[in-house]
């Protein structure tokens, strides 16, 4: 089974566009609920909560809390298209499997359905990014270069789900997905530091390329910087491309057998 970043030609740009005319048919119903959730939990936690927290961290708390339901929401977006939207496409509509009986591989599948997750997560992400730079929560010089780092986060995690996808046998199977999903939101720093944390239970979440997302997004929106900034960087891109190949390959296996 040949299946590799660097033997990728363009064919996975169809699967995407596939998926976008689907979505762009309903676009109105599925541009809605990503603007009204993340904007919700901005005014519970940001500007209710924030109005009792003050400071952390050397920022207002609305800045802070703001860059971790950035980078959760993106994650969540991306979770939820590449297990049940991918899984109903691949199994019950045999969507990948009519796909494949053209020249584009399962490989470029499973590329093409990373890449549409992303993009999902980044129509979340845009969202409230625009709305807090508008209103001037992230005034920063540096926060737009955050948005880049944001993509990339979308693509690991869409690529994460789309592994447990490819192993899933009914949707029931992703209940336990997002059981472990659920809690790391609000573990790996996004509403509070991790420095609460006993030393053990960080060294865990530091593992998990989310934590490190949020710790960056949060560096570049608030201008207060962050240890190990470049290695965290670093560490967030290492792990999309080896994340990406593993879901490549995984759902190539699954089609194929």
């Amino acid at each position: 089974m040949n299946v590799h970043i660097g033997k990728l030609n363009r064919s996975w740009v169809y699967v995407w566009l596939r998926n976008f005319t689907v979505y762009r048919r309903g676009w109105k119903t599925n541009v809605l609920p990503p603007f009204v959730q993340p904007i919700s939990l901005l005014l519970i936690m940001g500007l209710g909560v924030g109005h009792y927290v003050g400071e952390i961290d050397g920022m207002p708390y609305l800045v802070f809390v703001t860059a971790g339901i950035l980078v959760t929401e993106s994650m969540l977006r991306a979770a939820f298209e590449c297990t049940y939207s991918s899984f109903y496409r691949m199994k019950y509509q045999n969507t990948f499997d009519a796909i494949i009986s053209t020249p584009v591989t399962p490989g470029e599948v499973a590329f093409g359905e990373v890449m549409w997750g992303a993009t999902k997560s980044l129509v979340s992400s845009a969202v409230l990014f625009v709305v807090m730079f508008v209103i001037g929560v992230f005034d920063h010089p540096l926060a737009l270069a955050a948005f880049p780092i944001i993509v990339v986060g979308g693509v690991n995690f869409a690529a994460i789900s789309l592994i447990v996808c490819s192993r899933a046998k009914e949707f029931e199977h992703f209940q336990f997905f997002f059981a472990v999903l659920f809690p790391l939101i609000f573990l790996c720093g996004t509403y509070f530091p991790l420095a609460r944390l006993p030393s053990g239970m960080q060294c865990v979440l530091w593992l998990i390329p989310l934590t490190s997302v949020v710790d960056v997004i949060r560096a570049l929106v608030s201008g207060t910087g962050t240890e190990w900034f470049v290695w965290k960087l670093l560490y967030v891109f290492a792990t999309t491309i080896v994340l990406l190949e593993i879901a490549m390959r995984s759902l190539a296996r699954r089609l194929i057998d």
